[in-house]
Parts: structure tokens; sequence; C-alpha cells
């Protein structure tokens, strides 16, 4: 059992090394690392980058750095002089922000002064903030008002667009109301590039098919493949579990406490993933559930991708207590449980069967994990009423 001890240690190293290296700010300073909830109050300065992974991260005072923050919240007051990394759930940024701005999440607020360019990818987003250099967006829904400095890239399915924008406005997608005297330069829609691309003889309705090379696979292209899958699951896994420590435990107990909890489990995905297509359908076929289609579609996706994490861990630690380890380590059991989903998917039907499997687990694990918490809140509010 060594081995795991060794990989264990080495995983949080890793991680580092993938922030130091994709998220490498143009003037290297000193850095503060945090894993868990971390806020830095308005009367704290800090001259060093701040890299936060936890729950909840706040910044109200002043970071001489850059700010990389993972969370499922995540909110920047404050001053900073470098770049903001921002990816989480429900995010506010409501700062002065000397460098580049980067926010991926669910559900985002911009408010404030951004000297640089402005980088978005959100299901929802409000932007009222004052941006020097140009927004570049990705959306579901959007309301955008405040001003934007050079050029504004909308890409989205619904957006009112208010912003004052003193360069150029490129906005594809399907419904965009938009004050076009608020904008200085040319405005861009989805019937505009249709009309360039036919002048220049290309028809952009239609289908266009693009012959790909074909790749030879062979027997060290599937083991590289697999290691990368190995690698990149273990970081993922590692920072959704440092994440959601309690989620990953409520979950855990009802996959392997009992074997009625596992089949429970099972049985419950497996339904959900049978009925659910249904609705969906129904709500994509009208304008107003499109958007709740599309969230619920891409909540499904997110747990058949990641949600084997907490199924892995929780067949890792069963796999542990076989060999006498009889304490709960969520990382050392994420990668017994990674290694063997790994093993297993090289088996070609029994890896599919297995990863099904894992898929219908991990959605019925966390449905029951949720309507727990529902019945539990539903149960407390009574008892304040009834007070």
């Amino acid at each position: 059992m060594n081995i795991f001890k060794k990989l264990h240690n080495i995983l949080p190293i890793f991680l580092i090394t993938f922030l130091f290296v994709f998220l490498l700010p143009s003037t290297i300073h000193a850095a503060q690392f945090h894993f868990k909830s971390y806020t830095l109050t308005q009367d704290q300065k800090v001259d060093e980058d701040i890299y936060a992974v936890g729950e909840s991260i706040k910044i109200d005072g002043v970071v001489n750095g850059d700010v990389i923050a993972f969370g499922d919240t995540v909110q920047v007051n404050g001053t900073v002089t470098g770049d903001v990394y921002a990816f989480g759930s429900k995010m506010n940024i409501d700062a002065t922000i000397y460098g580049n701005t980067f926010v991926f999440g669910n559900n985002i607020s911009i408010d404030g002064l951004l000297s640089e360019n402005l980088y978005v990818f959100t299901y929802i987003l409000n932007y009222n903030a004052d941006t020097q250099e140009d927004v570049i967006s990705f959306f579901g829904e959007s309301n955008m008002e405040g001003s934007v400095g050079d050029d504004l890239r909308a890409i989205g399915f619904r957006s009112n667009i208010d912003s004052v924008v003193r360069g150029d406005a490129v906005l594809l997608g399907d419904q965009h109301t938009v004050n076009e005297m608020n904008i200085s330069g040319d405005i861009i829609y989805n019937a505009t590039l249709e009309a360039i691309a036919k002048e220049q003889g290309v028809d952009l309705s239609s289908d266009i098919n693009i012959d790909t090379p074909r790749i030879r696979r062979d027997w060290s292209f599937n083991l590289g493949m697999t290691l990368v899958n190995l690698l990149s699951m273990l970081l993922v896994g590692y920072l959704i579990i440092l994440m959601t420590p309690v989620k990953s435990i409520e979950i855990r107990k009802r996959i392997t406490d009992s074997t009625p909890e596992f089949a429970k489990s099972l049985l419950f995905g497996f339904l959900i993933t049978i009925v659910l297509p249904i609705p969906i359908l129904v709500l994509a076929l009208s304008l107003v559930g499109a958007p709740l289609a599309l969230l619920i579609t891409g909540v499904l996706s997110f747990v058949f991708i990641f949600g084997k994490v907490w199924v892995e861990l929780a067949f890792g630690k069963e796999i542990l207590e076989l060999f006498g380890v009889e304490e709960y380590r969520p990382f050392k059991s994420f990668l017994v449980g990674r290694v063997l989903s790994v093993l297993i998917g090289l088996i070609p039907i029994a890896g599919g069967i297995y990863n099904s499997i894992v898929a219908f687990v991990a959605l019925g694990a966390i449905v029951r994990m949720k309507k727990f918490y529902f019945a539990v809140a539903k149960e407390e509010t009574k008892i304040v009423k009834k007070k």
C-alpha cells in the first residue's frame, strides 16, 4: 500500500504544478496557497499571488498580484493589480482589476472597473462593469449594461444589451435585444456573417462537410490516452473532493454503506435516465422551457462525466477496508477507485457495462442525497413555523 501513499502525497504537487503551468502570470510574484474557504478582509493587503481552492472564496482587500480562485461561491470586491482567474458556481465580481479577468461559472455578476480584457463563460450573466478593453462572453442568458472600452463579442441564446460600446459589437445567437445607439462601431449579427459569406461564395446555412484525417490507433496510442485519462480525472477528482468534503461523505453513504443503499442508487439512476429525456424534450420545444432544458442537460452531462468521482471514492474505500485500512481517507480511496475503473475499462464489454453502472449509481446517489437534504430543510421549516 506504500505506492498509494506516495501517489497521494504527489497529487497536491501535481495540482499546484498545473496551476503554475496553465495560469502562469506575466509577472511572477511570490505566492500564497489556500486549500479551504478563504477570506481576505477589506483592511488586509497581500503583496503576493493568491491561489485559493475551497467552498467559499472572498477577496475584499488589496492583492498586489494575481488571484486564482476555485470555489462554489467566489466574490472579488477589492483591488487586484494583476490578473483574476475565477472558477465556480456563483460569482460576484465588483472590484478594481488592473489585469485581465477570466470568469467561468454558472451564475455571474460583474461590476467594478476592469482595466484590461474580460473573458466570461457562464449560463447567466449580469454585466454592469466599466471594462477598458474588450469583452468576450459566452452565455445562455445575459443582461448587459455598463460600458466596454473597445470591442464586445457576445455569443449566447438570449441577451439584453444596453452597454455603451466604443468599438464593434459581434452579437451571435438566437435573440439579442440591443440599444444600437450605444454602439460606436459596426454591429455584426448572424445575418451579417451569412451575407458576407454568401458574397464570398459560401453558404453558411447549408451543411459543411470537412474531411478529417484518420488517426492510426495502436497499443501505444491507447496506453497514452489511458494515462492521460487517469491523470486528468485524478486532478478533477481531487478538486471535487476538496471542494465538497461533506457532500462526498453523504454521497458515498448512499453507494456502499450497504447493499440496499447501492441497489437504491442504481435503480434511481437508471429510472431517471430512462424517464427524464421525455420532459426535457417537451421543455426544449417551447421558447420558455428551452433554457431550462439546456440547464438540465448540462447538469446530467456533468453528473455522467464527473459523478464517477464519488462512486470511485466509495469503491476505493471498500477496497482499502479489505486491506485493513479502516480510517476514512478520501483521496487515497479515490486513487484506488480510479485505478480500478481504468483497469476494468480496458476490458471491451465489461468496461462498457461497468461505466454504465457507475454513471447510474452516481446519478441515483446524488439525487437521493439532494432529496434527503430537501426533506431535512422542509422539516426544519415546519419546526420554525410552529415556534
